[in-house]
């Protein structure tokens, strides 16, 4: 598998691709906004907040399959958002993507990172478990910890 990976840090012209991977989380219903998005209001996103994220994507026999997010919320500290395209999830590109994204970042400074996953999307849970988080328990919610990073699940 890994002989056909390729990740890439983003760029412009990957902007049709996210937004197909976008929306195919939307229709599984695993992202908290759960209404399509339309193309102009992406390139307008895009346009508005290239500065504020690191994207890469992951290229699956030279096609955009996925995408890793890093949104820049404070100094050092990145919010973690991840898609693959439905018809590649569930066979290891999820946490491939997540591994190899999280050294990417993490090898231009000491970054901390922060996920937000939605209760019935327990894939992300498990992909980022394999990666050396754990779980502690909160009121109504968990939190994942692993060195600097952590993941809240909402419940």
């Amino acid at each position: 598998m890994k002989n056909f990976l390729t990740i890439k840090k983003f760029n412009k012209n990957h902007s049709n691709d996210l937004l197909k991977i976008f929306n195919s989380g939307v229709e599984s219903n695993q992202f908290f906004n759960n209404k399509k998005i339309l193309k102009k209001e992406h390139e307008n996103w895009l346009n508005l907040n290239f500065k504020t994220f690191i994207i890469f994507v992951l290229q699956f026999n030279n096609k955009v399959i996925g995408y890793c997010r890093f949104d820049k919320k404070e100094k050092n500290i990145y919010k973690i958002s991840i898609a693959i395209l439905k018809k590649y999830r569930n066979k290891g590109f999820g946490e491939y993507l997540l591994k190899n994204s999280i050294k990417k970042i993490k090898n231009k400074n000491k970054n901390k990172l922060v996920a937000i996953v939605k209760k019935n999307n327990l894939r992300s849970l498990v992909i980022f478990l394999k990666n050396n988080f754990r779980v502690l328990n909160k009121k109504n919610s968990f939190r994942v910890k692993s060195n600097n990073y952590y993941m809240e699940l909402i419940i």
